[in-house]
């Protein structure tokens, strides 16, 4: 049986670690962070971003949703034609 004290000295160990992977993340994405960048870069970089999140949207999160949706209602449709079916 664990005592107490080991209990806490487990979850400080996660605390230490989760804490550690979260500075190792943020150096990672701002280490190459410029706050004197030109402001026409700064407006680039947030359209190029929008059009490429539109773009991503429109080539494949849309299309492959509308398609699992399909194969959910045939699945749906099969199920429930199996179901009366049987119960015929």
């Amino acid at each position: 049986m664990k005592t107490i004290n080991e209990m806490y000295r487990h979850k400080y160990l996660l605390y230490i670690v989760l804490a550690s992977i979260l500075a190792g993340c943020l150096w990672i994405g701002w280490h190459d962070f410029d706050p004197r960048m030109p402001q026409e870069a700064v407006r680039e970089n947030i359209r190029s971003g929008i059009r490429g999140i539109i773009q991503l949207a429109v080539q494949y999160f849309i299309p492959i949703n509308i398609l699992i949706y399909f194969v959910q209602e045939i699945v749906a449709k099969r199920r429930n034609n199996l179901v009366e079916s049987v119960v015929d």
